[in-house]
């Protein structure tokens, strides 16, 4: 019985003329109340603490760290869970996180990620899939073979040129 067809019967109910009803009204509420309680306990065990110390053990060093759990940064990570996502989904992104130039600075406004950006359902998904990786780190990157030209200067004598 859905929430609002039970509120509905319940107002119309009277236990004194109506005990069937009244059980049956009880019974659905022993149902819905189990419902809720289940529905409570399937995001209540969201393990909040276990990912902000993983996203600082990962991150810690290189990103702001987190010294507390917000409401607002609980929404987030239980929106995460709500799409599927688990705790090793979430450590995952925090290590490419760190492996990330882009994410770490390396970007034109030196802007670094931190907790509140990765866990984001949107960024989550896209730091899991590389998107700010690889592309936009050899973007970041010179134009120019650094090692190549080391071991051009070191490896050839140098000539004066007339």
């Amino acid at each position: 019985m859905e929430m609002k067809d039970f509120v509905e019967r319940c107002k119309k109910c009277d236990p004194r003329t109506d005990p069937d009803e009244a059980a049956e009204l009880l019974a659905s509420a022993a149902e819905l109340g189990a419902a809720i309680l289940k529905q409570r306990e399937k995001y209540g065990k969201i393990p909040y603490k276990q990912i902000v110390d993983s996203y600082n053990e990962i991150c810690g060093n290189v990103m702001s760290h987190v010294n507390k759990i917000t409401d607002k940064r609980k929404r987030s990570v239980k929106t995460c869970f709500s799409q599927g996502y688990t705790v090793d989904d979430f450590i995952n992104a925090f290590r490419k996180a760190v492996e990330t130039p882009f994410l770490l600075g390396n970007n034109k406004w030196n802007w670094v990620a931190g907790f509140d950006f990765i866990v984001k359902p949107d960024n989550l998904q896209k730091i899991l899939e590389g998107v700010y990786g690889s592309d936009n780190a050899a973007r970041q990157e010179h134009s120019y073979d650094l090692n190549r030209i080391m071991d051009h200067a070191m490896n050839t004598t140098p000539s004066i040129r007339r």
